[in-house]
């Protein structure tokens, strides 16, 4: 999981910022069993990271602390405490997650496409978005591979559709190395999920 510390650029100060460490934290204070996986750097950073985790009972026995910065960014906060990222001030750190992702999947619509296709460029894996009833849409290395929804006579209950398509479109993947074959696995399980309610058949 992501974990960074963020500089408050204009206020010139530093906290523990990022979506595992925010949601862990919350996690505990709904009452429910929490943990922290991930890496956080040998710095200073990481030092208040871990002792926060620590002061609130998150199990941070997967966490992993690896030589180097922990990985940090900088916004900015207007009158009204709306944040802006400042431009080019990320940095990784001791966090490489992006490229040891074969396939990330998103659901949304194809106003994400043209961000998607950008972030492609720089992305070793396989990008896709998913959208429902319009079909979805592979990316790899800024080029585009499309597959139309399989008709339905009636659709049930789409719970698990995303699901389905995911499973089916790893697996084929896996095996054929086809991105449009994959595809069609996605589409003919998240067509089968949408026949039962929940998503499998009872």
């Amino acid at each position: 999981m992501l974990q960074h510390w963020i500089i408050f650029h204009n206020k010139k100060k530093h906290y523990a910022g990022g979506n595992s460490l925010n949601k862990s934290i919350r996690f505990k204070e709904l009452g429910f069993n929490s943990s922290f996986i991930g890496a956080i750097g040998t710095d200073n950073a990481g030092d208040r990271i871990e002792e926060l985790l620590k002061k609130n009972n998150v199990d941070i026995s997967h966490m992993y602390r690896k030589e180097g910065i922990t990985a940090n960014n900088q916004i900015i906060n207007d009158e009204n405490g709306e944040r802006f990222g400042v431009e080019n001030a990320w940095q990784d750190g001791v966090y490489k997650g992006m490229n040891i992702i074969d396939i990330a999947y998103f659901g949304g619509t194809k106003s994400q496409l043209d961000d998607l296709v950008k972030i492609s460029k720089d992305f070793k894996g396989i990008i896709v978005l998913t959208l429902g009833s319009d079909g979805s849409i592979a990316i790899k290395d800024q080029k585009t591979y499309y597959q139309k929804s399989l008709p339905l006579e009636k659709v049930i209950d789409t719970t698990g559709c995303g699901d389905a398509f995911q499973s089916g479109f790893t697996s084929n993947y896996f095996i054929t190395k086809d991105i449009n074959k994959a595809l069609l696995c996605g589409a003919e399980m998240g067509q089968k999920a949408a026949m039962n309610y929940g998503g499998v058949n009872w």
